[in-house]
């Protein structure tokens, strides 16, 4: 699924790199690649040594991590904390492309078969080797039903993942571009399976810490109030700047600044209002490709009738959304997809003429009461929108949606409730699904992912993103086909299935993000982008 970024903004989810183009990431992807010598094989940043760094990195998070596992915990601001403690398979490099991790190499055996081979002598925080079998094993996790990982959708097109000596083997029942970046997602964190085993279902809690091949290892977590992470002895890349990480849970936005300001903590990428944070920090924005929406369950009355989905489109002042609830990081979206993500596939004019091919329903109430009208439910109706209680920015969202849906006399309950089990409303699928408030971002540098989560009829079930439940031949066919095509025909391919899903109004969609992180006052980190979680971002931290 689409990493869900909704359960710690205020300033939804910091990232890493600035998407330059996808061309260089398609034709790796289509070949053999083996590890680039020297320090560029180690998949960290070889940035010039930092001036005035303290040996203690202090950062601020507005939410505890329910925990340091992510196939029961998949949500940015918990990524930004495990990806240092368990270490990532591949990365990406400056232009989005795939480079050795702790895989050391892969190849595309065919449309159907990757491999990937797992680097030699890298250790776990406890002293053990890293194995192939640990990493069948990890993402293997993604199938095991007890454990009903989050990102079991992700790997909905994969057959079976084996291993063999030091080669891990992933097959394919249909062609899938988006498994092949998955090593470089939080899907490809690594675990040590002996220690998963022993406790699965209360793996990285408190109680059972999660032991890793990342540069850090967990000291001690304490819900609530702090996670310190302390450098790992075994761990194969080069020094880290920082021999300890303190991440400090700050609910209170407030309170966040002032942390700031105080010197408390020396960065958060939870920065609340802008224009608060720029005098006393030093604010840097970035492209994030965020999609911020509304999806309406098609399959369920009032919301099956498309009247109804059109009034409630029209009735809906986007522009507004995003001028009051984004702080400025935020563009009015027409689909899902950011178009920043296609980078140079297709030409500009091509690209702009695509997205305009998409519906939209411009803020009108006039139109809206006139849809209503022609509904089921001409004089109006009730329903409930669970919203995120540590998420202020859609509080706003809701405060506004109700305000300007009883215009047409839509009554809309705000349900507020803790940001996981929101999240997994949804994934479980159940009848009535309602309406639902959407925050997601790319797992991956793949243009399809997010079109085929939310149009595709192969996730409208258990586990799946499709909360619309959407279900047309011709949008899946489409998304098949990108699915298996070269960057431009997926590039269109992805695009034209938005536009023919854009027919059916299965989702109200409200913006576009970039984002922002706040440090102290003569500190800056670079390499920011869309993928930052997934990254060793502390390293790009300087003075």
């Amino acid at each position: 699924m689409a990493r869900n970024v909704l359960e710690h903004r205020p300033a939804l989810r910091g990232w890493r790199r600035i998407f330059i183009s996808l061309v260089s990431l398609v034709l790796v992807g289509l070949g053999t690649l083996v590890a680039v010598p020297g320090a560029r094989a180690s998949a960290v940043p070889a940035n010039p040594q930092p001036r005035a760094l303290p040996s203690t990195l202090v950062w601020g998070l507005t939410t505890t991590p329910r925990t340091l596992f992510g196939p029961s915990d998949y949500a940015w601001y918990a990524s930004t904390v495990m990806t240092l403690i368990q270490g990532q398979m591949l990365v990406y490099g400056p232009g989005e492309q795939l480079e050795p991790g702790i895989l050391s190499s892969w190849k595309t055996v065919s449309p159907l078969e990757y491999q990937y081979t797992v680097r030699s002598g890298v250790k776990f925080s406890d002293g053990n080797p890293v194995t192939a079998a640990d990493i069948a094993y990890d993402l293997n996790l993604n199938f095991n039903a007890k454990l009903a990982s989050q990102f079991g959708s992700l790997f909905v097109n994969v057959k079976s993942i084996t291993y063999s000596g030091n080669v891990v083997t992933v097959k394919l029942s249909h062609p899938d571009a988006l498994v092949r970046q998955l090593p470089a997602s939080e899907a490809g964190m690594v675990y040590e399976k002996a220690s998963v085993e022993k406790n699965l279902l209360d793996y990285g809690t408190p109680q059972v810490i999660p032991i890793g091949a990342g540069p850090y290892k967990v000291s001690s977590f304490v819900p609530d109030s702090q996670i310190t992470l302390v450098q790992n002895p075994y761990w194969y890349g080069p020094k880290q700047r920082f021999k300890t990480i303190i991440f400090k849970i700050i609910p209170d936005p407030d309170t966040m600044l002032l942390a700031l300001r105080s010197g408390q903590i020396n960065g958060t990428f939870n920065v609340g209002v802008l224009k608060e944070y720029a005098p006393f920090s030093n604010l840097e924005y970035f492209p994030a490709l965020i999609w911020n929406g509304l999806t309406m369950d098609m399959t369920e009355s009032p919301f099956s009738d498309i009247h109804v989905r059109e009034a409630l489109y029209y009735a809906t002042n986007r522009q507004a959304l995003v001028t009051g609830a984004d702080n400025g990081l935020g563009t009015v979206s027409s689909t899902v997809e950011d178009p920043g993500i296609y980078g140079s596939a297709l030409p500009k004019s091509q690209l702009d003429s695509l997205y305009n091919q998409i519906e939209t329903f411009p803020y009108n109430i006039k139109k809206a009461k006139q849809a209503l009208a022609m509904s089921v439910a001409p004089h109006g109706f009730t329903t409930t929108l669970n919203v995120p209680e540590d998420d202020p920015t859609d509080s706003l969202y809701a405060e506004l949606l109700k305000s300007e849906w009883a215009q047409i006399g839509v009554t809309l309950n705000i349900r507020l409730m803790p940001g996981g089990p929101r999240f997994q409303i949804i994934l479980n699928h159940a009848k009535n699904l309602g309406i639902q408030i959407i925050g997601n971002s790319p797992d991956a540098a793949d243009p399809v992912e997010m079109p085929w989560e939310y149009f595709s009829s192969q996730q409208a079930a258990v586990n799946g993103n499709n909360s619309s439940n959407l279900r047309v031949p011709a949008v899946d066919n489409l998304i098949n086909e990108a699915q298996a095509a070269g960057l431009a025909t997926s590039a269109r391919d992805s695009i034209e299935a938005a536009i023919v899903a854009s027919k059916y109004v299965p989702i109200i969609p409200i913006s576009w993000r970039q984002d922002a992180v706040a440090l102290q006052k003569g500190w800056s980190i670079s390499g920011l982008g869309p993928f930052v979680p997934d990254t060793y971002w502390t390293e790009n931290i300087s003075a």
